[in-house]
């Protein structure tokens, strides 16, 4: 559609022109001196509000790449909070004692912020890694929860899903400190206040 008007106008310039030349010859290099200046004052403009929109898209994304580094800090900072000094349930089966961390997780902005392309695709995979873990650790504990529940009470898988439980809370841990390291995001201990 641009191309089209462009081409348009340059044809009326031409043909203005041609008619000036043929009829009215003293005009001509004025009519040329008032569109070579036009031409060049739309080409100045359009240029420059360019460069102003673009400077201000980088600005807005550095903003909100900066919003989100702060969101994964303290969103990172809270999970292993938890995860290192969450209080255990002690489970005791037959004479067995089993201590799994039962809490329900949840990373809202560590997927908002994979989803945000403000991020490399290393780093976007890396968040996006943690996150299914997290997932997959509420998944374990739901598979807990229904072995403790089920009325055989089977103390083998218990005893399977609180060691799985317990790895992947290591491996949750690990690609924090990993994912942290990797973005120079500094981890805060997390106090929360009642």
């Amino acid at each position: 559609m641009i191309i089209l008007i462009i081409i348009i106008a340059i044809i009326v310039s031409i043909v203005y022109t041609a008619i000036l030349w043929r009829y009215q010859r003293p005009r001509v290099w004025e009519w040329l001196h008032s569109f070579i200046a036009t031409v060049l004052s739309v080409l100045l403009g359009v240029a420059t509000a360019f460069w102003v929109y673009n400077a201000q898209q980088r600005n807005s994304d550095q903003d909100e790449k900066q919003k989100y580094n702060f969101l994964i800090q303290q969103e990172l900072s809270g999970l292993r909070d938890i995860l290192k000094h969450g209080e255990p349930t002690t489970l005791t089966c037959s004479s067995s004692k089993y201590h799994p961390l039962i809490t329900f997780l949840q990373v809202p902005i560590l997927e908002l912020a994979a989803q945000s392309g403000h991020f490399s695709n290393t780093d976007t995979a890396n968040l996006l890694r943690i996150a299914t873990k997290v997932k997959t650790y509420n998944i374990e504990i739901q598979f807990l929860i229904a072995a403790i529940n089920s009325p055989t009470n089977d103390v083998a898988r218990i005893e399977y899903v609180t060691r799985n439980m317990e790895t992947t809370r290591k491996a949750i841990l690990n690609d924090i400190d990993f994912q942290s390291k990797r973005m120079g995001i500094t981890l805060i201990d997390i106090e929360i206040k009642s």
